[in-house]
């Protein structure tokens, strides 16, 4: 099982959530909230980031990250962060609902 305590962000990935509408602060609240889904990605054969984390904020609104592993255990560096598409969303909410959703 995955261990995720916190995310790792600098300059470069900040900038590819800004270019999403996505701030720093949303991108934790992921994690803070604690309602997240965990799911392999499927472009990780393509150079894709390994996992996808899909959760919402606290207003509610629901954004995907693709993040890499980091040497530090429950560091995780996410690529980007922007508003979860439909197929997250769905697969998202089946986890939520007990069923083994998949993207």
């Amino acid at each position: 099982m995955l261990f995720l305590d916190d995310l790792l962000i600098d300059e470069v990935n900040e900038a590819k959530m800004a270019a999403h509408e996505v701030g720093v602060m949303e991108a934790l609240e992921v994690l803070d909230v604690a309602r997240y889904e965990l799911f392999q990605n499927p472009a990780r054969r393509r150079g894709g980031a390994p996992y996808v984390i899909v959760g919402p904020t606290r207003a509610g609104r629901l954004l995907t990250m693709p993040i890499d592993d980091t040497p530090v255990d429950g560091l995780w560096r996410p690529r980007t962060a922007y508003d979860s598409g439909k197929q997250q969303a769905v697969a998202y909410h089946g986890r939520r609902r007990g069923k083994r959703g998949t993207l």
